[in-house]
Order: structure tokens, then sequence, then C-alpha cells
């Protein structure tokens, strides 16, 4: 299987910590061994999942090797690492890998979106994803107007 890989965080001091993205790539070149997968191309970055695809510099690197490399797959940790935008660029992200025959591979589990099963998941953990996006703002938030109080 032919495989474009994305290793993401969503900050620049997680970026510079590191370790993170070794992980992630740690974990992808055991499941590289263990599956004969060919790597066609690779990303790394740091770049907030709830920014506009467009604005998104790793992912637009990463949809532009899909286009050119036609590869079988995309390779991502978590589903979370594609995208916790809003419901329209999860829609049309997903529309462009399904309409490219593009599996996803997430952390070893091979996600076949030409499968019925396999979309209701994805769109499900995008959902999921979102929220959790929405928590960590909201939280984010809280402890500003707290702080602010004090």
């Amino acid at each position: 299987m032919r495989v474009v890989a994305l290793f993401r965080v969503s900050t620049d001091k997680q970026a510079s910590e590191g370790a993170s993205l070794d992980a992630q790539e740690r974990i992808f070149r055991a499941h590289v061994a263990r599956h004969g997968w060919e790597v066609v191309a690779e990303f790394r970055g740091s770049e907030s999942a709830t920014q506009a695809s467009s604005d998104r510099r790793v992912l637009q690197q990463v949809l532009q090797a899909v286009r050119d490399h036609e590869p079988d797959a995309l390779y991502v940790h978590e589903q979370s690492r594609l995208s916790r935008g809003d419901k329209l660029e999860v829609a049309l992200l997903f529309r462009e890998l399904e309409e490219r025959q593009l599996k996803i591979i997430i952390n070893g589990a091979v996600r076949d979106l030409d499968s019925i099963e396999d979309r209701f998941m994805v769109g499900i953990q995008s959902l999921v994803d979102r929220a959790e996006s929405e928590r960590i703002k909201e939280r984010l938030m809280r402890g500003k107007r707290q702080r602010a109080i004090q």
C-alpha cells in the first residue's frame, strides 16, 4: 500500500518539544515495518486543526501530495490530526479523500471511505473531535475569565 503520512501537533510549543511529533513518527515507522507500506511522502508540522483547511499550510501540502502521487492511503496518528473544523470543512476534506478513493489509516486501523460502515465511523469521530475542540476552547476561555477576575 502506498501511503502519505501526516504528523501534526497543534502548537509551536508542542512542535519545539518534539516528543509528540517524534512519537507519532516512531509509531508510524513500526506500522510501515509491520505492514510493508511504501511511504510516498511525509509531512510534519504545527497548526491548529480548527483553522480553515485553506489556511493550514501543512494540510495543503499533504493534499497536494495526494493529488500528485495518488497514494492508496493517508496515515494520521489520530483522526483529529486531519481536522477539527466546522462541519463544512470536515465534509469538504473527507469528500476529496473519498473521491480519490483514499483510505485513511488511523494509528494502524484502515478506514475505507468506500465502506458505509467506515464512512459512518469517520463521521462520528469527526463530531467527537469537534466537540472536544469546543470543550477545550470553553475551558481556556473560562480560565482567562477567572484570571481577569483575580
